[in-house]
């Protein structure tokens, strides 16, 4: 099979060779086309016809949003799925990322977060089982909180001691001659083995606002919410009256740290 110029020109005589049988044309030169150029076999093996449309399967301008315009870095993974817009990005360089739903980890941690500002609603979310809640209540100051699986709420600020007295008398009984922090007593729990008595709560002198505790063998609780916060270095105690053969006295006070 041969190779046959386009054209010929013999420098003796212009003449043209036509192509026989399995010959083919061979343009020697660059070759400038005024017009269209139709085939109906491949070029070089490929189907330019078919080719030359991109398929409707094809990844298409609009499936990479602004990422088109950028380095092949900024497309999407595999992984990540989704238009390279609307895909998690390289947040290093975003300075102020922000997430449109609500971040699966997958049960991955998160290393090395520094600060976490969590805002703060009124109640935990619902309970989903083998998962607990650290979240902030609203108040004022505001409170942090750990909810476990079954709904149960607590307060991370909130300690609780008891005093236990065999033989009880009218006298005060001191939690803490030197209070290690500030904070406020929010409720007072009391119960004996036998007899009665009156408990009241007091930081130093001052009695605690709300009712004391009228103590017996049936437990009782008084909540505080007036005169009952304590600063660091205070006295803590409460005071026994109207004794009555209490005995087993069991004095238990919830205590909320502000400082």
């Amino acid at each position: 099979m041969a190779q046959r110029p386009i054209v010929i020109l013999d420098t003796t005589g212009p003449t043209l060779d036509v192509p026989q049988g399995a010959d083919t044309y061979l343009c020697e030169t660059d070759l400038a086309v005024t017009g269209d150029i139709s085939v109906t076999g491949t070029v070089d093996g490929r189907d330019v016809a078919s080719d030359g449309a991109l398929a409707a399967s094809a990844l298409q301008p609009a499936d990479v949003g602004t990422a088109a315009a950028e380095d092949v870095g900024y497309f999407a993974t595999a992984a990540q799925g989704g238009l390279a817009d609307s895909a998690l990005q390289n947040v290093v360089e975003d300075l102020s990322p922000q997430l449109g739903a609500a971040l699966d980890c997958e049960g991955f941690d998160i290393n090395e977060a520094g600060v976490i500002f969590l805002r703060e609603p009124a109640s935990a979310e619902a309970d989903v089982a083998g998962q607990g809640q650290f979240w902030v209540q609203t108040a004022t100051p505001n409170v942090p909180m750990f909810t476990d699986d079954t709904g149960t709420d607590f307060n991370l600020l909130q300690d609780v001691f008891t005093t236990d007295i065999t033989t009880v008398a009218d006298q005060d009984y001191v939690l803490w001659y030197d209070a290690p922090y500030a904070g406020k007593i929010t409720m007072i729990r009391s119960e004996s083995v036998s007899g009665t008595c009156t408990l009241t709560g007091k930081v130093n002198t001052t009695a605690l606002g709300g009712t004391a505790n009228s103590v017996s063998s049936t437990a009782e609780e008084q909540s505080h919410s007036t005169t009952n916060t304590f600063a660091k270095g205070d006295k803590v105690l409460y005071t026994i009256s109207s004794n009555s053969t209490c005995l087993n006295l069991a004095a238990t006070f919830y205590i909320t740290r502000t400082a």
